[in-house]
């Protein structure tokens, strides 16, 4: 059993939290439909982005890993790739 050190709020009541909680009951609910919108809104175009990606990313590493060839283009993937998917991610930046 791990051991908290003393005047630690490892074992204080304080940092046990409910959804039931006065402090959490008036701000509504945790996501808006518009909140749920703009965060999964684009979720399928993100993921073929990433399959993408990482098929790419496997050949920019070249020799570096197991049973690549050429050199190591990672630098060159990055620069090829963000300027046109920045949009894509912006949403989530901002």
């Amino acid at each position: 059993m791990p051991v908290s050190p003393p005047n630690s709020s490892g074992s204080s009541s304080r940092t046990l939290s409910t959804s039931s909680d006065s402090s959490t009951a008036s701000l509504g609910p945790p996501m808006t439909p518009e909140d749920t919108k703009i965060i999964f809104g684009n979720v399928t175009e993100i993921a073929l982005f990433a399959d993408l990606f990482s098929e790419e990313l496997e050949q920019a590493l070249g020799s570096v890993v197991e049973g690549g060839q050429g050199e190591d283009s990672v630098g060159a993937l990055f620069l090829k790739i963000v300027s046109p998917n920045e949009r894509r991610f912006q949403q989530h930046l901002t």
